[in-house]
């Protein structure tokens, strides 16, 4: 499509063996969004996603002005490290009557723990997205209400090691039910292994 219309055009191919960040659900992953803006919390922020961002920020920045990769690195960096960026996506919510202060909180929340030990070998993006969609943070029709305060945060990632008992993820749920029909979907959703996991490569590839 992009040649078709004489545009320049990348495409980045990420690793999908997990989530991309810790946060999933809507009011979640804007919360982790700010943590990546934000100058005070970036550099605590889920190394992945915000390695990933500014991967695209960067070849956002070279398609758009022709900024050689290191140009665009230090400009990716000076507005994180100054603030702009952060303020920049305050104004975008602020134009669209949004209000970061007033995310909503899921009343219900689940730590969902490990059975067993062993090393985190995948965990399934796709099983935890359609969970929360299952929780309502998510559409199946146009007449579906979204709830954007459920979710699921993520404690481990591919190649870490577990012991039983530890806290693998966290729900978001509307109400205890909720909470009890997703819990062993969530659970499932994690595969560990008794071998060491090395953590997967984030970008993949470029086209």
């Amino acid at each position: 499509g992009a040649r078709q219309n004489g545009r320049l055009a990348v495409a980045i191919l990420s690793d999908m063996s997990q989530p991309l960040g810790r946060n999933v659900g809507n009011a979640l992953e804007i919360r982790e969004a700010v943590e990546v803006l934000d100058p005070a919390t970036h550099e605590s922020a889920d190394a992945r996603l915000r390695n990933l961002c500014a991967v695209l920020a960067v070849e956002g920045l070279c398609l758009a002005r022709g900024l050689s990769p290191e140009e665009a690195r230090a400009e990716v960096e000076t507005a994180l490290r100054s603030g702009a960026a952060l303020e920049r996506f305050e104004k975008i919510v602020a134009a669209q009557g949004g209000d970061l202060s007033r995310l909503p909180v899921a009343p219900v929340r689940r730590t969902v723990l490990a059975k067993e030990s062993g090393r985190v070998a995948s965990i399934g993006a796709r099983e935890i997205g359609e969970l929360v969609v299952s929780l309502g943070g998510g559409r199946r029709t146009k007449a579906d209400v979204i709830d954007p305060a459920v979710g699921v945060v993520i404690q481990k990632q591919v190649g870490d090691e577990v012991r039983a008992g530890d806290a693998l993820a966290t729900l978001h749920t509307a109400t205890a039910t909720d909470a009890d029909a997703a819990q062993g979907r969530l659970e499932r959703a994690f595969a560990l292994s008794p071998d060491p996991t090395e953590p997967p490569d984030l970008v993949v590839g470029k086209i």
